[in-house]
């Protein structure tokens, strides 16, 4: 226990290593960040219709410091009108942390931020759509600690994750 001073195990995940996991995720499971009419209802719209339209995360990059995870991402809003497609793309920079439920390492998201957009009301009403889209995305980002070690190994969390040194570190007991 002397290396750790406060538990049995220690594990740790820098910053790089968690945008390749976060990188080959994305790639292997796209749905996780794009969201769309072609799996969700179309938005209806009188005179119109049903409008066609797709949200996804793309470029998502991750820094771990200051005890907290700092998300950038853009935004790319896609929408289908009669006058033809629309399409956005915003920048997002979110901040959030980890937490450890039961066996599990998982993020909650603390606060997003959209740069220059205007007016500020717009602004306002397009991070509280996105907190719930980003929300969603990391709720499904969960990395259960007993897979790390064999099964006849039980592990218990010695505490929450902490981060510095650009890592996520893990303190845990074996039971």
């Amino acid at each position: 226990m002397s290396l750790t001073q406060k538990a049995t195990v220690y594990g740790a995940v820098h910053e790089n290593a968690l945008n390749d996991v976060l990188q080959a995720l994305i790639a292997a499971r796209p749905a996780y960040v794009t969201f769309s009419s072609a799996t969700m209802q179309p938005i209806q719209l009188p005179g119109i219709g049903g409008v066609d339209w797709e949200v996804s995360f793309t470029d998502v990059h991750v820094e771990l410091g200051q005890g907290d995870v700092h998300l950038t991402s853009s935004l790319d809003l896609k929408v289908q009108l009669p006058a033809g497609p629309k399409d956005i793309n915003l920048a997002v920079v979110a901040t959030a942390h980890p937490e450890a439920i039961g066996d599990v390492l998982t993020f909650r998201l603390d606060a997003l931020e959209l740069v220059d957009i205007t007016p500020d009301s717009l602004e306002s009403l397009l991070e509280e759509v996105i907190k719930a889209l980003l929300g969603g995305f990391l709720a499904q980002v969960q990395i259960p600690l007993r897979n790390l070690l064999p099964p006849s190994v039980p592990l218990r969390l010695a505490g929450a994750p902490v981060i510095a040194d650009d890592q996520i570190k893990i303190y845990a007991n074996v039971t």
